[in-house]
């Protein structure tokens, strides 16, 4: 049994952990930049960027209001967009072909990871391709990098960072402007 003075201190001590718990904030999980932050983040750190090609799912949820908001980001940044929707697994070969060939894209733009986009075998494909064309990929989220994409953009407490493959940005001859390199996070590919 335990003494009454030790039960009094365990309290004081569990009354202590407790409070020092939900007194410290939760940090946020990152989120993705907006469809402007990330367009000009990519023609900072690719100045010659002069078209790029936008892959997603025809199911994406708000398909007309990203839109939206990626036709604003392409005419601000000066980059023309080009769209392209898939239906199924197959035509991302296809698609990311008829871009190259028809369009001229010199980047290719992941915005979402959707189930087809992030597919294991499509994102191998997108990392692959671009990587032996030469041209970057902006990925949606820190493990495209990881696996050979170029960069991801992200907001952490409300600022943008910039995660990056340095292996890939050697590769590919880019470097990160002065202006982001506090705000830089090279990530190794596995």
């Amino acid at each position: 049994m335990c003494h009454p003075k030790a039960i009094g201190i365990m309290r004081v001590l569990l009354g202590l952990l407790l409070a020092t718990l939900l007194s410290v904030a939760p940090v946020a999980p990152p989120k993705q930049a907006t469809p402007l932050q990330q367009l000009f983040i990519l023609k900072a750190i690719y100045p010659e960027l002069g078209a790029v090609g936008v892959m997603w799912s025809k199911d994406l949820p708000d398909k007309e209001q990203l839109l939206k908001k990626i036709q604003r980001a392409g005419t601000s940044a000066q980059v023309k967009v080009v769209l392209s929707e898939l239906e199924e697994l197959r035509d991302v070969p296809a698609k990311f072909r008829d871009m190259i060939r028809e369009y001229k894209i010199n980047a290719v733009w992941i915005l979402r990871d959707d189930e087809l986009v992030s597919h294991n075998i499509s994102r191998k494909f997108l990392i692959e391709q671009t990587t032996l064309k030469g041209i970057p990929l902006l990925a949606p989220s820190p493990q495209w990098v990881e696996e050979g994409a170029l960069c991801h953009v992200a907001l952490v407490d409300g600022k943008v960072k910039l995660q990056v493959n340095q292996q890939v940005a050697m590769a590919l001859n880019i470097s990160i402007p002065e202006k982001y390199s506090e705000r830089t996070e090279f990530l190794a590919a596995r």
